[in-house]
């Protein structure tokens, strides 16, 4: 009997402690949506690297729409040494700074569409 009530209590301390735990929160899906559109006067210019302008991005998903279509010189140009016009961006005209280290950490134009869409 009294190792039965000791197991009980055990029983109890377990499900105490399960239940408290939280599920981690998936951050990477909230900082992801970002449906701010912004004026004509911040929105991101693509260029190419010869100056050209590529095409004039709202929102993050014109701007994935304008990199698909885009060389991967275009990128390039953007994300130059110790330059990230993307995430600099994102930061300033969205508002979103999370979203701007992620942006960041970025090294090819596949990974940023990726991260960008999914």
């Amino acid at each position: 009997m009294i190792q039965m009530s000791t197991k009980k209590k055990i029983m109890k301390k377990k499900a105490k402690t399960t239940k408290m735990v939280a599920k981690p929160v998936n951050k990477i899906k909230r900082i992801r949506r970002i449906p701010m559109r912004v004026p004509d006067s911040k929105a991101f210019w693509l260029k190419s690297d010869h100056g050209k302008i590529v095409g004039i991005a709202h929102d993050t998903k014109e701007l994935v729409q304008l990199l698909i279509d885009s060389r991967a010189t275009v990128f390039s140009f953007h994300t130059g040494s110790r330059r990230n016009d993307f995430a600099h961006w994102i930061e300033d005209a969205l508002g979103n700074r999370a979203m701007g280290d992620k942006v960041r950490k970025c090294r090819t134009k596949r990974a940023l569409i990726k991260l960008l869409t999914s």
